[in-house]
């Protein structure tokens, strides 16, 4: 039995399934919210621009959920998906965050 070949497998199942526990993270963060819960997808309370941060940070948890799941199957196919989709949500979120802060400052 080779213990190189183990080693390596060891390795790339962690950080793979770190990955995944990250973008899990990012997901219910962004959802939920941080400890105030001001900025959370699902908070009532929340302004709109909060909400659109609480988006963003949404996209990413799913983008990085995407990148461990593509480490973990080996998926060139979903990791370019994850990648590809994810970019461009971040940058459409973004320029609707900078957007809503600038009409803010106007006002």
């Amino acid at each position: 039995m080779n213990i190189d070949f183990l080693s390596i497998a060891f390795v790339h199942t962690w950080v793979g399934l770190t990955l995944l526990l990250v973008g899990a993270g990012l997901v219910w963060h962004g959802l939920v919210g941080g400890r105030d819960g001001t900025s959370g997808l699902l908070n009532g309370r929340a302004f709109a621009i909060r909400r659109m941060e609480g988006f963003r940070r949404l996209v990413l948890g799913l983008v990085v959920f995407g990148l461990g799941a593509a480490w973990v199957w080996q998926s060139p196919t979903f990791f370019y998906l994850a990648i590809g989709i994810g970019f461009v949500e971040l940058v459409e979120s973004s320029a609707v965050i900078a957007t809503m802060k600038a009409a803010r400052l106007k006002r």
